[in-house]
């Protein structure tokens, strides 16, 4: 979890800008050790860089993920 999250992270603060002024929405599903950690990482990144982070455990299928994000879209 942590050197892919880490890389994420990384990438979203760096085209920050972009994601705000192209009103980008993020959804993020995460299952496997230590995924709470990793949804409470990108949540509270989310806050920081003022930019829609929906996350989601293993509870929450990926159809149910996608029908959500289109939802948003449509």
């Amino acid at each position: 979890m942590a050197a892919t999250f880490a890389g994420i992270i990384q990438a979203l603060k760096e085209f920050k800008d972009k994601l705000i002024e192209n009103d980008v929405r993020i959804f993020v599903r995460r299952g496997g050790p230590n995924y709470k950690e990793g949804l409470s990482r990108m949540r509270e990144l989310g806050k920081t860089l003022g930019i829609p982070i929906e996350v989601y455990g293993p509870e929450t299928h990926m159809t149910r993920i996608v029908s959500l994000a289109l939802s948003e879209v449509i």
